[in-house]
């Protein structure tokens, strides 16, 4: 992956200071971003069960926040794994 923004110094420290932790701190920081990830589908899930009987606007806004998070999680992984 090719960084080519301001702070790419940082990025690089961030990474290779996560390469040097200890195995249990890098497991344990990637349960948390998995349940993080189910909680926050989760609350995806609630907003739209508290929407689905209130008005039509609050009903489309909850559907497409899911849809519209997915499309933005794909195009940011694409982006990621293309070299350019």
């Amino acid at each position: 992956m090719t960084t080519d923004f301001a702070d790419s110094g940082l990025f690089r420290d961030i990474t290779d200071h996560t390469h040097d932790a200890p195995a249990w701190l890098r497991h344990t920081a990637e349960i948390g971003a998995r349940a993080g990830l189910l909680v926050f589908v989760a609350l995806l899930a609630l907003g739209w069960w508290r929407a689905r009987r209130s008005d039509t606007r609050a009903f489309a806004i909850a559907v497409l926040a899911p849809l519209a998070t997915t499309v933005a999680s794909v195009c940011s992984e694409a982006r990621c794994s293309t070299p350019w």
